[in-house]
């Protein structure tokens, strides 16, 4: 029996994460940081962090339509609600709409976003969104 192998590589720039060395002390927007241990979710002293939160769809696209921007109104909310996450689906499409370019407005608006929610003390989990088949172009 004979095996074939096969690796795709795409060309990519290099990603540098803005995180300094001793992630000790306190995230942005005085946020505590967070971490795994076997299959919970703890805080720096080792104390289990319930994640209740919202899924916010400001910054997907989707075929049919948009939805609305998310700004500081609607942190207030969350948090008012005893949410302390929020999961912000972001989409490729956008954010590299043509092969080896990506949107830096769309990167900005991103990271702008995240800042606001990390500043009313809600944490963000990013989550990639592909939609195959669908190119706006």
């Amino acid at each position: 029996m004979v095996g074939l192998a096969m690796a795709i590589v795409l060309p990519t720039p290099p990603l540098a994460p803005q995180v300094g060395p001793d992630h000790r002390g306190l995230a942005q927007g005085g946020l505590e940081w967070l971490s795994t241990k076997g299959n919970r979710v703890v805080d720096q002293e080792g104390r289990t962090v319930l994640l209740r939160g919202f899924n916010d769809e400001a910054l997907v696209q989707y075929p049919d339509h948009q939805a609305a921007p998310i700004d500081h109104a609607d942190a207030v909310a969350m948090v008012g609600s005893a949410a302390n996450v929020v999961r912000l689906p972001i989409s490729w499409s956008r954010l590299e709409p043509v092969r080896g370019r990506f949107d830096q407005p769309y990167l900005d608006t991103i990271v702008a976003t995240v800042q606001m929610l990390n500043q009313n003390h809600l944490y963000v989990i990013l989550d990639m969104h592909f939609y195959p088949n669908w190119n706006p172009t």
